[in-house]
């Protein structure tokens, strides 16, 4: 194992002991643990705290000549974890098989250590940055970055302010035709969440015919809940199925023909052909002699550039005469980012340097991370891309936020590589970027 992995290797399992469950939330520990890893490579980091115990980690290095600047933007809260489910301590970050075992080693916390070491290195090398490079390790993302990201440029506009990020998302790898490809997230859908109230009339409970809000509500929830293939895919499935397929490929076939060139591709493609639902949660009142009524609550990711009305469409063909009213909460994201940038450069001549002949396309993420707060803020070009050659896009999507969770030693080694070569060569002619 080289130097620079063993020392990604130990900051993470540190990093994975210094629990930061959200909630509640503490990152507190984390950032003390990263902050200390900096402060031995003569890095001194700012921490912020939105409240306490919600700190994030920002420090600035500032570029010797004219190069554009970069944020390296993580996160050090986990979802929690049910120590039954594991074969080993979720917060052990412990060694075994060739992989670093615990909460967070994929989400996000190995990003962290990645990033941390990849520009503790270089600056211990004395490799000038061209322009500035920000670290960031921020509270909050697992809830929405309220306490986090989105504090910190409420509070402080200028920590995270420049020009390109790279954070989650994508860098997903998969071998078609003994070609590697990877995707690059260069977009996010829309999120948003609303509640649909159904109300019956009064009547006697026994009466088989009587109206009634909960099994009312409960064909409503089968007619839309899940997946509506919409008239015109995310242009990212498009780019990406006619690079792989061909052009011309209608809507309703973007899933199955993804399908049929891998079944991972598949996973990846089918959120990008329309609107989703998923249900939430029903609350449900029925007394004899009142009117009944049931609450549901959705979840709702809507292609970019899409609102309310493609939701409003799908509930309008379930609910058929069925009376209802909908409550909105507050819509976010749907951003995108352009891929002619020196940014995607950088990327695609790193893929292409550790598989000859390898392919980067850009992807939509199917939820949502923090780049949409930067891009919307300051416009930064913001992607998601976190490299990984041995565990797939399966393995991955099995233990984020699932039981045994853990990075590979070898993807580790991977990701500093990747963060090292992006600094040193963001803005180079060779990086140019052709999307």
């Amino acid at each position: 194992m080289n130097e620079l992995v063993t020392e990604a290797q130990r900051l993470l399992s540190e990093l994975i002991r210094a629990r930061s469950c959200n909630p509640p939330g503490d990152t507190a520990a984390a950032v003390a643990v990263l902050a200390a890893y900096l402060r031995r490579s003569g890095i001194d980091p700012t921490v912020y705290e939105a409240e306490p115990g919600r700190a994030s980690l920002v420090t600035r290095i500032r570029g010797a000549g004219d190069g554009p600047s970069l944020l390296l933007l993580s996160h050090l809260d986990t979802v929690d974890a049910d120590p039954a489910e594991w074969s080993s301590d979720p917060w052990g970050g412990i060694v075994r098989d060739g992989s670093v075992w615990g909460r967070g080693a994929l989400d996000l916390k190995g990003q962290a250590a990645a990033q941390a070491v990849a520009v503790a290195s270089l600056l211990r090398s004395g490799v000038p940055f061209r322009g500035d490079v920000v670290l960031a390790a921020t509270a909050d993302e697992e809830l929405g970055s309220e306490l986090g990201t989105r504090w910190l440029l409420d509070r402080h506009p200028e920590a995270l302010r420049t020009d390109y990020a790279l954070t989650h998302g994508a860098g997903d790898r998969m071998v078609l035709d003994d070609r590697a490809v990877y995707f690059c997230a260069t977009a996010e859908r829309v999120t948003a969440e609303l509640t649909v109230t159904i109300t019956a009339p009064a009547g006697l409970p026994m009466l088989a015919e009587q109206p009634n809000a909960i099994a009312e509500a409960g064909r409503f929830v089968s007619k839309v809940a899940g997946q509506h293939i919409g008239d015109t895919p995310a242009e990212e499935a498009t780019v990406v199925m006619d690079a792989l397929a061909g052009t011309g490929r209608p809507p309703g076939e973007v899933a199955a023909a993804a399908g049929s060139i891998h079944p991972a591709l598949r996973t990846l493609l089918t959120p990008l052909t329309g609107t989703t639902l998923v249900p939430l949660k029903i609350v449900s009142t029925s007394l004899a002699g009142r009117p009944s009524v049931c609450e549901i609550h959705f979840s709702c990711w809507l292609l970019p550039g899409c609102g309310r009305e493609e939701i409003e469409t799908v509930l309008e063909a379930a609910a058929v005469e069925l009376p209802y009213r909908v409550a909105w909460r507050p819509i976010r994201g749907g951003s995108r980012s352009p891929t002619a940038t020196p940014l995607w450069g950088a990327i695609e001549s790193f893929v292409r340097r550790v598989d000859a002949g390898s392919l980067l396309l850009p992807l939509c993420d199917a939820g949502f991370t923090d780049s949409h707060w930067l891009r919307e803020r300051y416009g930064t070009v913001a992607y998601g891309f976190f490299p990984m050659r041995e565990m797939t896009t399966s393995e991955a999507a099995r233990t984020v936020h699932g039981p045994d969770e853990r990075m590979p030693l070898s993807d580790l080694g991977l990701q500093v590589d990747f963060y090292r070569h992006v600094i040193t060569s963001i803005g180079s002619s060779a990086c140019d970027g052709q999307g």
